[in-house]
């Protein structure tokens, strides 16, 4: 993992991990993110570069993502009670023209509705890197 979480409004910095194995032949890579607030609706963002932009559009979060951005917005997620969400990589849900390949490094975080102060905005995970596999 890379760069820096800001803590939300549950006192601590959310973090994405993933499961599974990055092997393209498994198709086994989940994502996952923790430390969330309660019952929060968010979704994965990538890029193949890092980047750093602190309270990025208005949000309490940094963005830890550079270059080209792609959403997993058909894939809003909700942290549920126990401020947790998990999503098997979509290989086939991708957006149009995208594919992985075997070498290719792409960046990945959560992005999720916050409070700040009981003011709604939004909030980021830190960062991850994985590098696709045979």
């Amino acid at each position: 993992s890379y760069c820096t979480a800001v803590p939300n409004s549950t006192g601590i910095s959310a973090a994405i991990g993933t499961t599974g194995t990055p092997s393209l032949s498994s198709g086994s890579l989940g994502l996952t993110a923790s430390a969330l607030p309660q019952n929060s609706l968010g979704y994965f963002l990538f890029s193949a570069d890092q980047g750093f932009v602190p309270t990025f559009g208005g949000s309490a979060g940094n963005l830890c993502l550079g270059g080209q951005l792609y959403r997993l917005s058909n894939f809003v997620l909700s942290s549920g009670g126990a401020g947790q969400v998990a999503l098997p990589l979509p290989f086939g849900g991708l957006p149009p023209g995208l594919t992985a390949d075997i070498g290719i490094e792409w960046n990945f975080q959560y992005w999720f509705r916050d409070q700040n102060g009981g003011v709604p905005t939004s909030n980021t995970t830190d960062g991850i890197t994985v590098v696709f596999t045979p």
